[in-house]
């Protein structure tokens, strides 16, 4: 763990080197010139007794760490009521990487904002567009009355057709059940001659 003074070192030195390590790619700034510029901070800073072991923790970690303090300390201190702390000098190096007017800087206020998001789109609203927009879905609409009248229309009476479709539907189930009927009792009443005959030849031979 980097001490203040060693903090404080290696922000200045990434603030001196802003130019390479904190820029975009381009055909000057190389992912060799950055790493070069890395290794530079890492020998500076190890040289005044830190003991950092490579440039990916120094930059990932460590220097990552510092920036989201400031950043945070800045962010609640912009926040209603929360009473900001004093910014060391540390923080004010930081400020002077970052910007001070660094939209990374502004805290996030959700109540305040005027953007209502909705489904893709972005809309932005006023009062007035707001007594607009209630007064818009207050007021009764006719295409939605005559899709209603369309929806009951639907549940109407059955009509002659249908109930002479239903009449026959009915009639049909009735003679089936009926021949079902008349089935079993063929059925029973050959079972009962059956058995007669049986009791019959029984008894021929007990005689």
């Amino acid at each position: 763990m980097l001490s203040k003074s060693q903090k404080l070192l290696l922000a200045q030195l990434v603030r001196d080197n802003k130019s390479v390590v904190l820029a975009p790619f381009s055909s000057t700034v190389t992912k060799k010139a950055k790493q070069e510029a890395w290794e530079s901070i890492l020998r500076q800073l190890n040289g005044v007794g830190a003991n950092v072991d490579n440039i990916k923790t120094l930059r990932d970690v460590i220097w990552a760490n510092i920036r989201r303090g400031t950043i945070k300390k800045v962010s609640d201190s912009k926040k209603t009521g929360a009473g900001g702390s004093e910014l060391t000098e540390l923080d004010d190096t930081v400020l002077d990487i970052l910007g001070r007017e660094s939209a990374n800087l502004e805290p996030v206020k959700v109540e305040d904002t005027p953007i209502v998001f909705e489904s893709e789109e972005v809309v932005c609203t006023t009062p007035e567009t707001e007594d607009a927009k209630a007064k818009h879905e207050t007021k009764p609409s006719a295409k939605p009355k005559e899709a209603k009248e369309d929806k009951t229309s639907v549940f109407q009476k059955p009509t002659i057709k249908s109930k002479k479709r239903l009449k026959k539907a009915t009639v049909s189930s009735t003679a089936e059940l009926e021949e079902d009927i008349l089935r079993i009792r063929k059925r029973k009443l050959l079972l009962e001659c059956s058995k007669l005959s049986l009791e019959i030849k029984i008894m021929k031979k007990d005689f």
